[in-house]
C-alpha cells in the first residue's frame, strides 16, 4: 500500500513540476582576451609579473578551466598585484571560490546563512 502511494505522489509531483535542466553560461576566454584585460588593468611594466603570478595556477592536473580562473583572478584583483597573488593562492586551494566571487558577486556579498541562525522550529 505505501509503495503505491509513494509512486503516485511522485508521478503527480513530476507532472506538476517537470524537471528542466538549467544551463549556466560561462565565459569563453582565450589568451588574447587575457592579454587585453591585463594591459587594461595593470601598468605595462607589470605584465611579466602578472603573467608569472597567474601561471602559478594550473600546474596541477586537477586545476582546470585555467583561462576562466585567470580572468576571475584578474577581476577580483582590480589592478593590484598583491591581491592577484592572494586570489591565485585562493584559486589553488579551490578555484570555485574565485569563480563564485568574480561571476556571482551579489550572491557572495550576501553570504550563506548559518545553521545556528535558523529558528529551532
Amino acid at each position: 500500500m505505501i509503495p503505491n502511494f509513494y509512486y503516485a505522489i511522485r508521478r503527480r509531483y513530476r507532472r506538476l513540476f517537470p524537471y528542466h535542466a538549467v544551463t549556466q553560461p560561462t565565459p569563453d576566454v582565450d589568451e588574447e582576451d587575457l592579454i587585453r584585460v591585463i594591459l587594461r588593468d595593470f601598468p605595462s611594466q607589470q605584465f611579466d609579473t602578472v603573467m608569472s603570478v597567474l601561471r602559478e595556477y594550473g600546474t596541477e592536473k586537477w586545476e582546470g578551466a585555467r583561462a576562466r580562473v585567470y580572468l576571475a583572478c584578474l577581476k577580483l584583483a582590480n589592478g593590484n598585484v598583491d591581491k592577484l597573488r592572494e586570489q591565485t593562492k585562493r584559486a589553488k586551494q579551490d578555484f570555485r571560490d574565485v569563480l563564485a566571487g568574480a561571476e556571482y558577486p551579489g550572491y557572495c556579498r550576501a553570504g550563506m546563512f548559518r545553521v545556528r541562525e535558523l529558528p529551532r522550529r
